[in-house]
């Protein structure tokens, strides 16, 4: 098995799991809180267009736009932000 890290002593250890722990679970935290922001907004788009269209079954959105929603509109913020994370680590 591959590893991200190679640790040459135990003393680098602590920094490891403490700075890059927490990045990562940072990182995770707004992947996370972005699926249920998009997710959330998506389902309340639903719900408000059958309230006023008096739950008929008209088509909200084309075909083309749910089929491709999880592939352009959930993958381009997730990696413009992947893209653009910069940390600062002070020694």
């Amino acid at each position: 098995m591959a590893s991200d890290f190679a640790i040459g002593s135990f003393s680098s250890l602590a920094r490891l799991l403490l700075i890059h722990g927490r990045f990562s679970a940072k990182r995770n935290r707004e992947v996370v809180l972005y699926a249920f922001f998009k997710n959330f907004c998506y389902a309340t788009a639903n719900v408000w267009f059958a309230f006023y269209s008096a739950h008929s079954s008209q088509a909200q959105f084309p075909t083309a736009a749910i089929a491709t929603f999880n592939v352009l509109w959930t993958s381009l913020p997730t990696i413009a932000h992947a893209c653009f994370d910069q940390v600062s680590i002070s020694h």
